[in-house]
């Protein structure tokens, strides 16, 4: 029943469309970012540093007064996929949640399935955007950026004592915009039924979740969007003690699960009509 409804919700309208502009914000934000790299040259720059600035988040001292334009580079992409879900996967279950609920009376595998789609949808969007980005270094950077060499410290943002293979930065990125733009989705989902379908919560909801970015806490090991921004952790220069990919993944794999709870929750309360 689960894979059946997965499918229905996949099949939405114009998703070549959706792919394409995903795939050109990825180009043009990825040679934006290579703008603002210090550096006479692109010769000692790799596909691991590209990934890191242009979405592994902002670094624990940003100032969005004296630079607001890194932020907008940084958000872009993530409030694009946001929408994407929403045109896609979202709007779909809207338009089918009483026909299959009428017939599976399992309001359980119907947010299952919901909550599966979008992650679903989450890992094709952000292929296509690193997909971009990585064709973007292919032509600008050329094949020696691809290489399978250790980032170091010495070079780029990494902590001086630091030495990491570059594809495990890129797959710990990637891995981490997935699953927490999975946990804001989730959590803005039930913000949305919390509050009677007000898009007004869902937009408070993501001030609440970006408000870390701007104001330092000693709460910030408990604060989602740290924890998906890799440029926080302490790898990092002047990252945050403690933050690291293992705390981080149990961190929002935790949010996700109660947040999950909390949406089965709303939904056993709630009518047919009123989802």
């Amino acid at each position: 029943m689960i894979r059946r409804i997965i499918s229905l919700n996949l099949k939405s309208y114009n998703e070549e469309k959706r792919v394409l502009i995903l795939f050109l914000i990825g180009i043009l934000i990825t040679i934006l970012q290579l703008r603002l790299v210090n550096s006479n040259s692109y010769e000692n720059i790799l596909i691991g540093d590209i990934i890191v600035i242009t979405y592994g988040g902002l670094d624990v001292d940003y100032n969005i007064v004296k630079d607001i334009f890194s932020f907008i580079l940084w958000l872009t992409p993530h409030l694009f996929v946001l929408y994407m879900i929403n045109l896609s996967v979202i709007s779909r279950v809207k338009e089918t949640s009483e026909l299959i609920l009428t017939r599976a009376k399992n309001k359980y595998k119907w947010i299952i399935a919901f909550n599966l789609t979008i992650v679903i949808k989450l890992i094709e969007y952000y292929f296509v955007l690193f997909l971009a980005t990585l064709l973007v270094c292919r032509v600008k950077l050329g094949h020696a950026a691809f290489s399978n060499v250790v980032l170091k410290g010495t070079d780029n943002l990494l902590s001086s004592n630091i030495e990491i293979n570059q594809y495990k930065v890129i797959l710990w990125v990637l891995l981490l915009n997935i699953i927490t733009l999975a946990a804001v989705q989730i959590f803005l989902n039930n913000l949305y039924y919390i509050f009677v379908k007000s898009n007004e919560a869902t937009a408070v909801g993501i001030l609440f979740i970006l408000a870390p970015i701007f104001f330092k806490s000693k709460l910030y090991r408990i604060q989602l969007i740290n924890n998906g921004m890799l440029r926080r952790f302490e790898i990092f220069k002047d990252g945050f003690l403690g933050l690291n990919i293992i705390n981080s993944l149990i961190y929002i794999g935790l949010f996700v699960i109660i947040n999950f709870l909390i949406s089965l929750l709303i939904i056993r309360k709630k009518d047919i009509d009123e989802i």
